[in-house]
Order: structure tokens, then C-alpha cells, then sequence
């Protein structure tokens, strides 16, 4: 008996999750800064992902440029806790029956500058409550390539909403920038976890990615970027490396591969693209995850 509980208990906060989470997308979607945020990941969106996990996270990329801006406006989106219009709210959405609030934690709320901008919330229903956070990836540079998605949401009755995303091959080159010019310091090691899921999975336009990283160094070059690559394949053996990886899947609570059969991987399809960059030549050939090879 209180193991059903507990299993309706948990369905339930999966659920409440789910309905918050659509509601922020469906919030930024229909705002003024609905073409500056870029989802970073979207297979949280399925149902099978919901079934397993509590969404309390959503993660976008937005550009330097504008920056403060745009964490501005998305905070003016929800209300802050405790505040007339967090009342005001309150009293309406007590006549729905759902009676689903979200509101900044002004408690939480991070004055700072901090490298990747966080917007604290909290999803409220009835007696239960969600701890939920936006995090603000920066990008530099401007978007060459991306997709504007939709998602049927569960809680307005299959109504869709709309976000964007990095295409596959915009996500890919940044991914590399952020490898390559960070190297053993990088920030999230979930990089090479992405990476890996799209090359295993996804074909994937190599001119597309040459053209696009080529773009980045542009904006912002990379010291001795020639010796990096060799210096990525040598992260194979790094201890220190293997052991934030191993952190990173425990933490996630997902099966990550083999560290050095991510590497190994990795090496293989960025070494042509690096190559005709370093040349001034732009790399023709797509990738076929089947073959785990490019064909030109």
C-alpha cells in the first residue's frame, strides 16, 4: 500500500514537472526573446524521458551580444514570489483546475555576474512544489544554422508551442570550439556526450560544419590550435578526465561509453574538418554514422 503511494507520489511530481516545463517553453515561445533562446537539448521533451525522470532543469543558448537584455525580459516573464502580481496570479489560477503557478524564487535569485546566467523557479500545485531552474548558456557569433520546432503540449490539450534549436551541424562546431579551445579545462564534459550521441546516430554534413567552425575562429580565434588536436587524442589516458566522466554519468543518472571510445571517435570526425580549415579549404563529405565514416 505505501509502495503504490509512493509510486503515485512520484508520477505525480513527473507530471507536474512536465506541465512547468511546457509552460516556460510556452512562455518563451510566445515572448519578444522567443528567437534569441536556443533550446540546447530536447530529448527531455519525449514522453519516455518524462516517464523516468523529474524535468527541474532546462538549459538555452543565447548570444553574448545582448545578453543582460534577454536574461531581463525572461525573468519579467514569471512573477516573483511573494509579489502583488504573484498574488494576484494566485487568486486567478485557483479557479482553474490544474492550479499550476510558476514564480521567481526571490530568495534564490542570483545577483552576480556569473558565466552562465541561472533564473531560479519554483512550480507550484496545491501542497506541492518544484524546485525548477533556467540556465543561460552565451554564445559568440551569429547562428548559421538551426530549427524552429514544435512541441504538443500535454497540459493545454495538445496545443503547440514553438522553440528553436542548433541544427545538428551548428551544435557540432560549437561543441568542437568548446573542446578545443578549453581542452582539459572545459566547463562540462557533457560536450563530448552530445557530441558522441549525434556522430553514432545522425548524418551528418561535413561542409556544413567546416563552413560554421571556420565562422567561429573568425569571431574569436584559438592559440596553437593546430597542436590541440593531438593534445584531445592524448585525453584518452587523462585520469583526471576519466573521472569527471565517470562523475558526469553518475550525476545524470545514465550509462556514458567508454571514455577513450569517445575520444577515439570524436578524433575521426573532426580531424578532416580541422584539417581544411588549418588549409583555408572547406571539407567536403557527409558523415554515415552506420560506416562511422565520411563519404565524399
Amino acid at each position: 500500500m505505501e509502495k503504490e503511494k509512493n509510486l503515485k507520489q512520484i508520477a505525480e511530481i513527473n507530471q507536474m514537472a512536465r506541465f512547468g516545463a511546457e509552460i516556460i517553453i510556452s512562455k518563451i515561445g510566445v515572448s519578444s526573446i522567443g528567437n534569441r533562446l536556443f533550446l540546447r537539448k530536447d530529448n527531455i521533451l519525449n514522453e519516455e524521458w518524462y516517464q523516468k525522470h523529474v524535468i527541474n532543469h532546462l538549459e538555452f543558448f543565447s548570444s553574448e551580444e545582448g545578453l543582460e537584455d534577454t536574461i531581463k525580459i525572461l525573468k519579467e516573464l514569471f512573477s516573483l514570489e511573494f509579489s502583488k502580481n504573484y498574488e494576484r496570479e494566485n487568486i486567478q489560477n485557483i479557479k482553474k483546475e490544474e492550479n499550476l503557478r510558476i514564480v521567481l524564487q526571490k530568495e534564490r535569485l542570483y545577483r552576480d555576474k556569473i558565466k552562465y546566467p541561472r533564473i531560479p523557479l519554483k512550480i507550484w500545485k496545491e501542497s506541492m512544489q518544484i524546485s525548477f531552474e533556467i540556465t543561460i548558456t552565451p554564445y559568440i557569433g551569429k547562428v548559421c544554422s538551426y530549427e524552429k520546432k514544435s512541441l504538443k503540449t500535454v497540459f493545454s490539450g495538445k496545443e503547440e508551442v514553438f522553440y528553436y534549436i542548433f541544427s545538428k551541424e551548428e551544435y557540432l562546431s560549437r561543441g568542437f570550439y568548446e573542446i578545443i579551445s578549453n581542452l582539459e579545462q572545459i566547463d562540462n564534459v557533457s560536450w563530448y556526450k552530445e557530441i558522441y550521441d549525434i556522430i553514432i546516430k545522425e548524418v551528418v554534413e561535413g561542409r556544413k560544419v567546416s563552413q560554421i567552425f571556420e565562422s567561429l575562429l573568425l569571431v574569436q580565434t584559438i592559440s596553437s590550435i593546430d597542436q590541440r588536436l593531438d593534445i584531445i587524442k592524448n585525453l584518452e589516458n587523462n585520469r583526471l578526465m576519466k573521472k569527471r566522466w565517470k562523475s558526469q554519468s553518475r550525476c545524470e543518472r545514465v550509462i556514458y561509453p567508454q571514455w577513450d571510445q569517445v575520444i577515439k571517435l570524436l578524433v575521426k570526425f573532426f580531424t578532416p574538418i580541422l584539417e581544411g580549415v588549418l588549409k583555408g579549404e572547406i571539407f567536403i563529405g557527409d558523415w554515415m554514422p552506420q560506416i562511422g565514416r565520411y563519404l565524399n
